[in-house]
């Protein structure tokens, strides 16, 4: 962020895309209190609306096994809650976004990217997304 006005009601990208900030935006590591010039943040808008901001660090002061994760590679089993990549199992819950059309039925086969949580040990996806191999 290049800039930040005083009730954090909008703010600047690259001093190129300026976005407003309402009561639908959505945030994640972080809140509203959190925009300040010199962050590191992805932003979904829809006509200049920020949808969602996400901070690059955790302002969210979460404790114990939480941590990050992203891989791509193809889908090479599915399951009811699960599937897997490379070996690896990843499972989807109620807050798994799909995107591209792609459901959890028809992730076999599919070369995906996959971005989510560590929650005990367990890898959680978080959003979905075909990726070109």
């Amino acid at each position: 962020m290049t800039w930040v006005n005083s009730d954090k009601s909008q703010f600047e990208l690259n001093a190129r895309g300026r976005f407003i900030v309402n009561s639908q935006t959505r945030f994640e590591d972080g809140s509203k209190v959190n925009l300040v010039a010199g962050e590191l943040v992805e932003v979904t808008a829809v006509n200049g609306v920020a949808k969602e901001i996400e901070f690059e660090r955790d302002f969210g002061g979460e404790t114990g096994n939480w941590h990050e994760f992203e891989r791509e590679g193809y889908v090479s089993s599915v399951s009811y809650d699960h599937f897997m990549i490379a070996g690896e199992t990843f499972y989807v819950d109620a807050y798994t976004e799909f995107e591209d059309n792609l459901t959890l039925e028809t992730l076999n086969g599919v070369y995906i990217d996959v971005e989510g949580v560590i929650i005990d040990g367990k890898k959680v996806a978080r959003e979905i997304e075909r990726e070109d191999d």
